[in-house]
Formats: structure tokens, C-alpha cells, sequence
């Protein structure tokens, strides 16, 4: 008689949701550390030898890298831990796009790019820690996450809007080549500052919870202890 159980399947199991999105963010670490590599190089290249045809590049590849990005994340969403994750970053980068057309489209401030693009350095060091794992890279993350992202970003509002001050430009609402340049980098800098809050308030969970953890397994081995002395027999008092 013929076996009335279904045929063992010599396809591969479908994957779990979660290996799905590590897949799906280890891919985009990869494309990152392919694509953001050759921006930093520009980068060095345009505050070593200061030339508007690179800058000009730095500003095209850039806004390239970024709309692929943004393309990426609303085919694979998933690659963000979380919804607030995933909204952040799409309104960082469309922010970030805004901001890189005015140089684009005023080449006389095409070196603006480059100010703002070596804080691509720290997302650097961000992807390749993902990888190598080396104490190096994890030191070189955290020192230019504070240095880049929350000094000299708040530092480049100032030099930005004396810049656009003296190219003619209004500190105002209604100005929209001052609002494009100073406004963006203004919300791009919030943008590092609510990470940064969002990472210290994860951090702070963790260590409440491990405290916590720590603090029922002493109340358990307590516990152990006394039905342990209950159980015993008192001691005796030899006889003299």
C-alpha cells in the first residue's frame, strides 16, 4: 500500500522574519560600506586639494547615494529596527536631499558639501564595526558620533548662516535658499541629537532590566538558602 504520508520537501524552508531582516540589513551594510567608502575618499580629496569640479562631484554622488537609499528603504523597510527608525532616517534623507540641491544648483557653494559629508566618516565606522568588530571601530563610531554629529554639525549652523548672510540671503521663513541651507542643517542636527537620545534611553532600559535580573536571582538564591536550613537538622551538643 502506498504511504499515505506527504512527500519529505527537498526545497529550502522558507525564512523566518527575523533572518529576513538581517539579511535584508546586512545587504544594505554592504551596499553602504561600497558606496559611502568612495564619498569619504571625495571627501579627503576636496579638503586636499580644494577644486570646484570636485566638489561639484562630491555634491552629484552624494545626492546619487542618497536617492538610491531612499529607494532602498521604501523597497525593504525592514532593515530598520523599528517604524520610528525607519521614518527618522527617510525624513533625514529627504532633508539631506533638499540640502544638497542648493549646492547643486548654486556651484559657487559646492564646497558645502564637503563640510557636511565628512560626518560620513562616522557611518563608516558605524558599517564596518558591523563586521570586523574590532574595538577600534567601535572607539572611532562613538568618537565621531559626538565630534561630527553633535559638535561640529551645530558648529557648521554658524559658519553656514554667516555664510548665506554675506551671499545675500535673509534669516528668515520666507527666505528659501536660507531656510534650505541653515533650516536643514538645523533639523539635521535634531535628527542626531533624538538618536543619540534614543540609543542613551536604550542603554538605560537595558541596564534597569539587567539590574532587575540581577536582583530576582539574588531573591531566588536567598530563597534556595532558607528552604535549605529548613529542611537541615539543628545541630547537637555532644554530651560532656
Amino acid at each position: 500500500m502506498a504511504s499515505t504520508e506527504p512527500p519529505e520537501s527537498t526545497a529550502a524552508p522558507p525564512e523566518q522574519p527575523v533572518e529576513m531582516c538581517r539579511r535584508a540589513a546586512d545587504i544594505h551594510d554592504r551596499f553602504n560600506i561600497a558606496a559611502i567608502t568612495p564619498l569619504v575618499s571625495l571627501t579627503v580629496a576636496a579638503f586636499a586639494r580644494p577644486c570646484r569640479s570636485t566638489d561639484v562631484t562630491l555634491s552629484y554622488s552624494t545626492f546619487t547615494y542618497i536617492l538610491v537609499d531612499i529607494v532602498y528603504h521604501l523597497l525593504v523597510p525592514r532593515i530598520q529596527p523599528s517604524f520610528f527608525r525607519f521614518s527618522t532616517i527617510m525624513a533625514h534623507h529627504l532633508v539631506t536631499a533638499w540640502l544638497l540641491l542648493h549646492p547643486i544648483l548654486h556651484p559657487e557653494h559646492a564646497h558645502f558639501t564637503k563640510y557636511c559629508t565628512i560626518v560620513e566618516i562616522n557611518t563608516l565606522f558605524l558599517t564596518m564595526n558591523k563586521f570586523l568588530k574590532w574595538k577600534l571601530m567601535q572607539f572611532g563610531f562613538y568618537s565621531t558620533w559626538v565630534g561630527m554629529r553633535l559638535v561640529w554639525y551645530p558648529y557648521l549652523i554658524k559658519r553656514f548662516h554667516d555664510t548665506m548672510i554675506r551671499w545675500g540671503a535673509t534669516p528668515a521663513l520666507t527666505d528659501y535658499n536660507y531656510c534650505q541651507v541653515v533650516g536643514s542643517l538645523g533639523v539635521l542636527c535634531g535628527f542626531n541629537y533624538v538618536w543619540t537620545a534614543e540609543v542613551v534611553a536604550k542603554l538605560l532600559r537595558n541596564k534597569k532590566k539587567n539590574a532587575a535580573k540581577h536582583s530576582e536571582d539574588a531573591r531566588e538564591l536567598l530563597k534556595v538558602e532558607e528552604e535549605e536550613n529548613k529542611g537541615s537538622a539543628p545541630p547537637t551538643v555532644p554530651d560532656k
